[in-house]
């Protein structure tokens, strides 16, 4: 099925454009559910596609006319020679609304939010007079509708304004005129309807399009659907403008539609690809999770893994809480979190059994997670397993998982299999743990952190695969600085999103923000403001990244200047002449300068060579005032004056003169252009 989407908001209603099982184009509007590969529409609801109309053409057409023909000719019974106010012509009700009242030869009045829209409406529609389309912004557009009509206003009003302009749009109606408003419904406005507003037998609507689905309202389909098969028929029905965004920029699209600024739809297009699937593990929020381990750090980050998949009450088990471990766990408590922590040690039976009792008043025990990476004594790890599997086949019958993480060889392993062997749930994942090595203890979390997130994902494939022994091998090498960024920050969406998309797309937190600017000052040496991280994308990362990749490293001089003079000589004259259009063959001759010609004043890097590139295309004259070395503390004013007089004992100075300052050469050569035109 090939699907684009533009919906009615909070009305789930959708547009559907695909191709049936015989191969027929149709597009139509279904009320819910159109996210699916089939499905049935109601026949009254569906058109063919013209041949010459793409599916995406198609996709802006059932929604928008269907509702103006709703508005126009069921609501407002439209017939030749009425006067018609649409508010937002440049949306896509208003474009369909005004191309249905100019085939009916209405006389239409609209308005838009910008000179922009005006101009686009006028392009599309010729006939609109110009001093017809008002500004929706203000109350204005009431003085030109009532100017224009002498004072008897509009027999028919389309109003999807904001409240303090609904008074305003009400009085634009004429005698026995309609108001029919599109927006109250939607955005449930604060609108202080005034009695007053009916004096001339006026009558005022508000509409909810998705009345039509009703089974009562089956006459009115029927005439919908034969008003867009002749809308079709006679060209007055056509495609509309629209904004196309891929499925996985969805927030960009709902942005740009929620502040009106684009023309016609926005769409969604659902068939460029397949959007990425990731195995993840499920966890019942009635449930109970174990969680026993030796590294703090690794374990909160199970934990809060085990709580965006849906689980809600957690037993951590340390030997040593610390006051990190407290921390972490108050701030789980406050997202609503039920989690106790114990410090009870696993020497026996016994006390394995009491630590699964803990967990089981909680709730039944979903999930065990044993995480051993420390260097402890691995016969006590194993004996405790070996507990842990007895007492759980006991007290656990729908024990859904049983993880045991480690970087042993041996932890683990003997249960593993037995465990296997009886077709019990089982998966011991051994991964080999970095030595974590870093100038600050920053820059330590930060790659700790990226570990851990990277181990996390292959500890929940492991978990989905139900394989008993699986090796993980995290991949060491430097990956793109986005794929960094999302293991490092916990985005795995910026992996897969658009170049454009920015982190506020991706509704980063605050804590998501900090580890970014974190990451970039210590891995990258770049320091951006909080509020410059939101407006990252993919395209911008990759600068930073080739920047960071390609750089050289620079010796002596080199490091404050990019040019080093091998040519004495000419790095130290005064004037340089650069070859150009206008003095290709003229290099180091004054005699070839015009009466006019380019001076450029250079800053602190002051050698001719940065120039050639920028002067080489021109087609007059240029030449460079190089700093001097015999000159070591001058003022700009006195550089000013030294120029100045340079240039007018050995070149001179006609009417005409061009200066070009660079850097701090721009202060000097303005401070030139003073002197020169005083003389």
């Amino acid at each position: 099925m090939k699907l684009w989407i533009k919906w009615l908001k909070k009305q789930h209603i959708v547009v559907i454009v695909s191709t049936t099982r015989i191969g027929h184009r149709v597009m139509g509007i279904v009320h819910r559910g159109a996210c699916r590969n089939y499905l049935r529409a109601h026949p009254d609801l569906l058109w063919p596609v013209p041949d010459h109309w793409s599916l995406e053409d198609a996709a802006t057409v059932p929604l928008a006319y269907v509702y103006a023909f709703y508005c126009l000719i069921i609501k407002a019974k439209l017939y030749s020679g009425m006067k018609i106010l649409i508010h937002e012509g440049a949306g896509a009700l208003g474009q369909a609304a005004i191309s249905i009242a100019l085939a009916h030869k209405c006389q239409v009045f609209t308005t838009v939010g910008d000179v922009r829209m005006k101009s686009f409406l006028k392009n599309l529609y010729p006939e609109l007079k110009e001093q017809h389309i008002g500004n929706s912004r203000d109350v204005t557009f009431g003085d030109m509708v009532l100017s224009a009509t002498n004072g008897k206003g509009c027999d028919v009003v389309i109003c999807n304004v904001v409240p303090w302009l609904k008074h305003v749009s009400l009085q634009c109606s004429g005698a026995l005129g309609i108001v029919i408003d599109t927006a109250q419904i939607q955005n449930q406005h604060k609108f202080e309807f005034r009695m007053k507003n009916l004096m001339k037998s006026r009558s005022y609507a508000i509409t909810d399009f998705a009345s039509i689905f009703d089974s009562a309202n089956r006459e009115e389909l029927k005439k919908l659907q034969i008003l867009m098969s002749e809308g079709i028929c006679e060209g007055y029905v056509r495609p509309l403008g629209r904004v196309t965004y891929a499925a996985d920029e969805a927030p960009r699209a709902l942005r740009l539609l929620s502040k009106s600024w684009h023309r016609g739809h926005v769409l969604l297009r659902l068939t460029d690809r397949a959007l990425p699937a990731s195995l993840r593990i499920n966890c019942t929020s009635e449930c109970s999770h174990l969680i026993i381990f030796s590294d703090e750090y690794f374990g909160i980050q199970l934990a809060k893994r085990l709580i965006n998949r849906g689980a809600r009450m957690l037993h951590i088990c340390c030997s040593k809480p610390s006051w990190y471990l407290q921390h972490q766990t108050e701030n789980l408590k406050s997202l609503g979190v039920n989690v106790i922590v114990s410090s009870n040690k696993l020497n026996d039976l016994d006390d394995v059994a009491t630590v699964l009792k803990k967990t089981i008043a909680m709730g039944p025990v979903e999930g065990v997670y044993v995480t051993s990476f420390k260097d402890m004594d691995n016969k006590y790890i194993s004996n405790s397993l070996e507990y842990l599997d007895v007492m759980s086949r006991k007290f656990c019958p729908s024990l859904k998982y049983f993880a045991v993480i480690t970087n042993s060889e041996n932890v683990g392993k003997q249960t593993s299999i037995f465990r296997a062997k009886d077709n019990l749930v089982i998966s011991r994942i051994e991964v080999q743990k970095p030595d974590f090595c870093g100038d600050t203890h920053t820059e330590v979390l930060l790659d700790r952190r990226a570990w851990d997130l990277s181990l996390l994902d292959a500890v929940e494939t492991g978990l989905c695969s139900k394989l008993p022994l699986l090796v993980a091998q995290i991949n060491t090498e430097t990956s793109p600085l986005y794929q960094q960024l999302a293991d490092v920050a916990d985005l795995p969406l910026l992996k897969e999103a658009g170049d454009m998309t920015t982190l506020q797309d991706l509704a980063a937190g605050s804590d998501n923000i900090k580890v970014i600017k974190e990451f970039l000052r210590l891995k990258y040496h770049v320091c951006i403001s909080e509020h410059k991280i939101l407006k990252l994308n993919k395209q911008k990362l990759r600068e930073i990244d080739f920047l960071e990749n390609h750089f050289e490293n620079k010796q002596g001089l080199a490091v404050y200047f990019s040019q080093i003079a091998e040519d004495e000589l000419s790095s130290d004259t005064y004037i340089y002449l650069l070859p150009t259009l206008g003095n290709a063959n003229a290099e180091k001759r004054f005699d070839a300068l015009k009466s006019e010609y380019l001076c450029v004043v250079p800053g602190i890097e002051g050698h001719h060579v940065r120039f050639r590139g920028l002067c080489e295309r021109l087609k007059l004259p240029a030449l460079v005032l190089q700093p001097s070395l015999d000159v070591l503390h001058e003022t700009i004013e006195q550089a000013a004056q030294r120029y100045s007089k340079i240039l007018m004992e050995k070149i001179g100075v006609g009417n005409n003169f061009y200066l070009l300052g660079c850097d701090s050469g721009i202060l000097i050569a303005m401070e030139l252009a003073a002197i020169l035109e005083k003389n």
